[in-house]
């Protein structure tokens, strides 16, 4: 299994960078700039004169955890947002953001840059940039007593409830794929990995997006619900590069990250890895 996921890690990299070339299609950033005047940017100078990097996170593992008893934050993100920090040499500053409003904290400069594990989206790329450096897949739950839904060919269905979660990357993928379906999206806040599956268990929606690195945790904790497509992970629905955002034109920022990813680009594989266990997925519950 771990032999597996590493393989499927190291071989979603060539992904990467061509979703990284389409998240940067139509950008202003260009060869024409050289590191250091990328460095001086507006922004990037802000975050040195304060001393910090505000960094927006929400729950969504192996990227953005919490640590109930320590309040603390970790995951693959949190430590991309950490060599950030070091690169510029400021310190690192967390702070907690809702999905639904993550990318307008982004814009209206509450935050610096978005480590929580953004879904590269087209609608998001409408109004700040995303830099992927992974790929996450999404699945679906279903009461196991549901027979209206046993493969995705019966999502887009008119009478399939999905409940969703407001300004959720897959919320934005699935009304696109699925038109016909109604969606019932709600307002949750960070760390709401689990929050839908009230809404199924009770009745009130037919399915809810799972996020793949979360069907272990599913299967054995769940046994009341089950998975499309029946062999996720090895086969999801959508799959999307995850990324840092940041503002548009933002070249300074831009080049922190292309720089970090680059540069530890085997740190990222190992914690994904890491961070992907069962026993840092239930601190997310």
């Amino acid at each position: 299994m771990l032999k597996r996921r590493t393989d499927r890690i190291r071989q979603a990299w060539s992904w990467v960078a061509i979703v990284m070339a389409l998240a940067l299609m139509g950008s202003s950033i260009g060869s024409s700039f050289a590191a250091e005047d990328l460095y001086d940017s507006p922004v990037v100078q802000r975050i040195k004169a304060s001393g910090k990097l505000r960094a927006g996170v929400a729950q969504f593992l192996p990227f953005v955890g919490l640590d109930p008893t320590t309040g603390q934050h970790f995951g693959t993100g949190v430590e991309i947002g950490k060599k950030m920090a070091e690169k510029l040499g400021v310190e690192l500053e967390i702070v907690p953001q809702d999905w639904a409003v993550i990318v307008a904290g982004l814009q209206s400069g509450q935050i610096d840059v978005a480590i929580a594990g953004l879904f590269v989206t087209l609608e998001r790329l409408k109004v700040v940039d995303m830099y992927p450096y992974a790929t996450m897949g999404t699945c679906w739950i279903a009461l196991a007593t549901n027979d209206k839904v046993n493969e995705l060919a019966d999502l887009n269905n008119s009478q399939v409830i999905m409940a969703q979660q407001e300004g959720g990357g897959t919320y934005q993928l699935s009304r696109a794929k699925y038109p016909n379906a109604q969606q019932l999206a709600r307002f949750v806040g960070s760390g709401a990995e689990f929050a839908n599956i009230t809404e199924v268990v009770s009745g009130q929606a037919d399915v809810a997006p799972f996020d793949s690195v979360m069907v272990p945790v599913v299967k054995a904790d769940f046994p009341n619900l089950k998975v499309i497509p029946a062999n996720c992970p090895e086969v999801t629905d959508f799959t999307a590069g995850i990324s840092v955002a940041y503002n548009k034109r933002d070249h300074g920022m831009h080049q922190v990250v292309q720089e970090v990813v680059a540069e530890n680009r085997d740190e990222i594989e190992a914690n994904l890895l890491k961070f992907s266990d069962v026993k840092f997925l239930r601190k997310s519950q």
